[in-house]
């Protein structure tokens, strides 16, 4: 499976033409705007040249109500034609808003009326989330199986020690914020970690995604394609997310590190400053996970020693 390419496209659409023209999984009935989408096909012609999947976004008043993948976009004298695949419901509530404007890192407005806008992808999408549910309950209790998932899931050797020593350190900073308001939750490729109502750290199928609190402007050039806007309300503050390959991580992580655990920090606190009491994602809790990711860390620790 391809990966999501770092923008997407909105579009103004009535959900019952989307619902009409779509065929699941294959390519849906044409739909053409009396538009040319100029960037818009720049934008798919470079997703493809990267191996990535262009996301568009749908709605028609301020809520968001579809998301699938650009199968083709054409643009012929002044009109452009599109096909899209996987048509997917948009879940949570999020409107217009939660979108950021690529070119002016501002938050779309609900009363957007345009025909397109090219934003940045938002983390309330995700391919590989979206078509997956956790293991069941004997698997997310072994530590065995959680291996066998994350070397599926993450196949070099570095990758996989990454990620699961950084599991381990955003557990345990998450420990020291709120005790009792952290869970890891185990998929068939890969694992998402929550403190309270809020993801803190995923990695699914050769990528991590990590949050972060505070100016990303302190980042490496390098690194600001990666760095989106997080909509998460319940975390004061600005707050991004860091989208990228283990690799890049790795080469980084000094650079990310900080702004991550102060992230955690604000996940785990209510607005008095008390520790968060609980996440009702401990219901799908891996300790499994937790035992391999300790595991992972100790042993790292231990080869770094002199």
């Amino acid at each position: 499976m391809k990966p999501l390419f770092q923008v997407a496209i909105y579009v103004n659409r009535k959900p019952s033409s989307l619902t009409n023209a779509t065929h699941g999984g294959e390519p849906s009935e044409p739909l053409t705007e009396n538009k040319a989408w100029k960037s818009g096909g720049e934008l798919f012609q470079e997703a493809q040249r990267a191996g990535c999947e262009l996301p568009l976004i749908f709605g028609y008043y301020a809520p968001l109500k579809f998301w699938a993948l650009a199968n083709e976009i054409t643009v012929v004298e002044g009109k452009t034609t599109y096909r899209f695949t996987g048509l997917q419901k948009i879940t949570g509530g999020y409107q217009r808003r939660d979108l950021t404007v690529l070119k002016s890192q501002r938050p779309l407005s609900n009363d957007f009326i345009r025909s397109y806008a090219i934003v940045q992808t938002p983390p309330f999408i995700d391919t590989k989330r979206g078509r997956q549910e956790p293991v069941g309950k004997v698997r997310r209790n072994d530590a065995q199986s959680a291996a066998k998932i994350m070397n599926n899931a993450f196949q070099t050797q570095p990758d996989f020690d990454s990620v699961l020593a950084q599991l381990s350190e955003s557990i345990n900073t998450a420990k020291s914020v709120a005790p009792n308001a952290w869970a890891v939750t185990l998929f068939p490729d890969g694992f998402r970690l929550n403190v309270g109502r809020v993801e803190v750290l995923t990695a699914f199928d050769g990528e991590i995604r990590l949050l972060m609190h505070g100016a990303h402007h302190s980042v490496p050039k390098q690194l600001r394609d990666h760095i989106q806007i997080a909509p998460y309300r319940s975390v004061p503050g600005d707050n991004y997310i860091f989208r990228g390959s283990v690799e890049q991580f790795r080469v980084y992580r000094d650079d990310l590190i900080p702004a991550h655990h102060d992230f955690i920090a604000e996940a785990g606190r209510t607005r008095t400053g008390r520790p968060v009491k609980g996440t009702r994602y401990r219901a799908f809790h891996s300790p499994g996970l937790v035992d391999l990711a300790e595991s992972v860390a100790l042993h790292d620790s231990k080869v770094g020693e002199p």
